[in-house]
C-alpha cells in the first residue's frame, strides 16, 4: 500500500512539474524580451500596368502583391494603405525604365518591392509598410496579346 501511495505521488510530481516546465519553455514572452509587433497582410487586387518604351507599349506586367503593416495600422488605415500600396505598385513598375520585364531576374524583384515600400510610405507620410510581398509577377508582351486576339 506504501509503495503504491508512493508511486502515484512521484507519477503526480512529475506530471505537474513536466507541465510546469512546458509552461515555462514555451511562454511567448521571457522576461528579458521585448515585445514583438504584431505585423498583419493586406493582400492588394491584382494590378495591370502598361510597359512603355520608346513611346510605344511593349507589354503588361500583372501582379499581385500583399503588403506587410502593422496590426495597429492595418486595422485602422487599411483603405488607405491598400490605395496607396497599389499605387506603388503602379508607379514602382511604370516609372522603372531599368527592368526589363521579359527577362527577369530575382534581383529586379526584390528590388521592385523595395520601391513599392519606398514610395508607399512617403505618399502614408510615415514608415508604416514593412514589406512588400510579390505573390506573382507576371509580362504578357503586346506581340503575345496580337496574337491571342488573331485565334
Amino acid at each position: 500500500m506504501m509503495r503504491s501511495v508512493l508511486l502515484g505521488s512521484v507519477a503526480i510530481a512529475a506530471t505537474l512539474g513536466g507541465h510546469f516546465a512546458s509552461g515555462m519553455l514555451s511562454s511567448p514572452q521571457r522576461s528579458g524580451d521585448a515585445p514583438q509587433e504584431q505585423i498583419d497582410v493586406v493582400k492588394l487586387e491584382p494590378i495591370s500596368v502598361p510597359v512603355i518604351r520608346d513611346g510605344k507599349v511593349v507589354g503588361y506586367v500583372i501582379a499581385r502583391l500583399s503588403v506587410l503593416a502593422p496590426s495597429a495600422d492595418a486595422k485602422t488605415h487599411k483603405e488607405l494603405i491598400a490605395a496607396y500600396a497599389g499605387e506603388g505598385v503602379f508607379r514602382g513598375i511604370y516609372e522603372e525604365k531599368s527592368f526589363d520585364f521579359s527577362e527577369m531576374r530575382a534581383a529586379d524583384v526584390s528590388e521592385l518591392g523595395r520601391r513599392i515600400v519606398e514610395i508607399a510610405n512617403k505618399k502614408l507620410g510615415k514608415p508604416i509598410l514593412r514589406e512588400a510581398a510579390i505573390e506573382s509577377i507576371n509580362f504578357v508582351s503586346q506581340a503575345e496579346l496580337q496574337a491571342r486576339r488573331k485565334n
